[in-house]
């Protein structure tokens, strides 16, 4: 069923008859409210157009600054005259604001600090504001602490708390979501941020279908939340309802094209389907959005690997463990494609310089982590024996029979390091033994027969001049045994 705006198209029409017969009636309040009917109606220009207006005629009008964060096209739109003029200390939040929504988290948390310091210390709002960019920097347990201390300030507060519970689900803490969910609930039961609590705490029991119809009642209350139609796109994956997650996706997309997730949402699915060249479009514009975060990184690298593009592939990884690898794959990833286009010199840079980021790093090892250690040592402990530097391959061997996948090969490398010690240690001892058996060297003329021969010997051979004047003649074999004996029986 088609949505009927013509009620609205008829107060905008009423609005601006109004504004051009009385504009002294126009303050910032009403120019707010007409504001908002258009960006009801999707214009966008004239919404953009009258929240100025209204902040123009009153600069301390948050609800008009609130409303152009998600209007403005770029971060430079934001500094332009018309919004930093006066330098009004509403504008600072604003900008803030701004840096958040084009996942400038890093510096919007510094802005935050800013105005922390400037006579806003501990602040609900500015607190808030920060732990929403923790948890979009996905850095959970700090984030939870200031929600936490929100939480003591302003228990009340329901802005932002689906982010609350986005990092309390990361952290698989139910108890404490399940508290979150109840007390919303009782008290901010029409709001749509407990609506997207009550459904990530369902989604943590695992029950998809009852976080749907929450996910669905928080988009009946705000049909424009990007967040709400990325979540309910989640929901439908986990169902493998993959036609609902794709519109899903579309839809977070069109709320807000500046946010990542729904990007990101619709390349995986597509990933999913086995159709890469979609996928990569997606995970790009996904990296666009959010430059400096590693999964799309990696996810654009495990893509160019699967249409054969291993040189992207190489720079995404590489790029990924530069900026900083959230999830801890880029280097592990990096490692196995040097590896299988057997440049085994580069993957063992990078799999000891795993080992030496990651290898004593967590306090408790995933079974993933545990295996791409496993995996880093197997290739070390093999790479330098091959390379015959048994003295390194040693402990990467050793360290392979603390693994189950990996202690058969550990033993079998350790065996060949065993027999190619034991070579290097016998091989001295068959030389000094060779040397004590060998026979007295004689030193004659070239045209000088040993005294006391009665008859030349048939394999005794006369040097040239240039050969030289003397011949040393070294007894080690069978062979050379049985001539020193016909010697001894001639004298």
């Amino acid at each position: 069923m088609e949505y009927d705006d013509s009620e609205l198209k008829e107060l905008h029409n009423e609005l601006c008859l109004l504004g051009s017969d009385h504009p002294e009636y126009f303050d910032a309040f009403l120019l707010y409210i007409l504001a908002k009917v258009r960006c009801s109606l999707k214009l966008k220009v004239g919404a953009k157009e009258a929240f100025l207006e209204s902040i123009s005629l009153n600069r301390a009008m948050w609800p008009s600054w609130e409303e152009l964060i998600m209007l403005v096209d770029s971060v430079d739109e934001a500094e332009i005259e018309a919004y930093s003029a006066g330098g009004h200390w509403m504008y600072q939040f604003f900008r803030a604001a701004v840096l958040s929504r084009f996942q400038l988290h890093k510096n919007a948390l510094e802005q935050y600090e800013k105005l922390s310091e400037c006579g806003f210390p501990n602040m609900p709002y500015i607190m808030n504001q920060a732990a929403a960019s923790l948890n979009n920097m996905q850095e959970h347990d700090m984030a939870l602490e200031f929600f936490k201390k929100v939480r003591k300030l302003d228990p009340y507060r329901v802005e932002q708390m689906h982010l609350f519970s986005d990092s309390l689900y990361v952290r698989s803490a139910r108890s404490d979501l399940a508290d979150l969910a109840h007390t919303f609930f009782k008290t901010h039961k029409f709001c749509w941020e407990t609506c997207c609590i009550i459904a990530n705490y369902y989604s943590l029991r695992g029950e998809h279908e009852k976080a749907v119809v929450f996910l669905q009642r928080s988009l009946k209350l705000n049909p424009n939340n990007a967040a709400a139609w990325t979540l309910i796109g989640h929901e439908f994956m986990e169902q493998k309802n993959n036609p609902a997650a794709c519109l899903a996706y579309r839809k977070a997309i069109e709320a807000d094209s500046h946010d990542y997730r729904g990007w990101y949402g619709l390349g995986q699915l597509y990933d999913i389907l086995k159709m890469p060249s979609y996928s990569l479009y997606y995970y790009q514009q996904a990296h666009k959005c959010k430059p400096d975060d590693s999964r799309m990184l990696v996810a654009l690298g495990e893509v160019y690997i699967r249409l054969n593009q291993i040189p992207d592939a190489q720079k995404c990884f590489l790029k990924a463990y530069k900026v900083g690898d959230v999830e801890g794959t880029a280097l592990m990833l990096l490692g196995k494609l040097y590896a299988k286009c057997n440049d085994n010199d580069q993957a063992a840079l990078i799999y000891e310089k795993y080992l030496d980021v990651y290898g004593e790093e967590f306090v408790s090892f995933t079974m993933d982590d545990l295996n791409n250690i496993a995996t880093c040592c197997s290739f070390l402990a093999k790479y330098y024996l091959k390379k015959g530097d048994l003295d390194t391959a040693t402990p990467f061997a050793q360290r392979c029979l603390e693994y189950d996948t990996t202690k058969e090969e550990g033993r079998n490398t350790l065996r060949q390091i065993s027999q190619l010690h034991h070579r290097h240690s016998v091989l001295p001892e068959t030389l000094v033994a060779a040397s004590n058996a060998t026979s007295i060297v004689t030193m004659h003329p070239g045209n000088v027969l040993p005294p006391g021969s009665s008859t030349p010997l048939h394999s005794f051979r006369t040097p040239t001049i240039e050969e030289g004047e003397a011949e040393m003649v070294i007894s080690s074999d069978a062979s050379d045994v049985s001539d020193e004996s016909s010697l001894n029986a001639s004298y």
